[in-house]
């Protein structure tokens, strides 16, 4: 059990470290256009 739940987390590292930069600059687009969005509301 301890060694999938290891491996498991391995893989999450890794898949986590590869689409970090990518997932970051969505995250923050995905900001910019709800703070636009909320700024059109206003």
């Amino acid at each position: 059990m301890a060694k999938i739940r290891a491996a498991l987390t391995s893989i999450v590292d890794l898949l986590h470290y590869r689409l970090k930069r990518p997932v970051r600059i969505l995250a923050i687009t995905g900001l910019r256009a709800e703070e636009a969005r909320i700024a059109a509301k206003c």
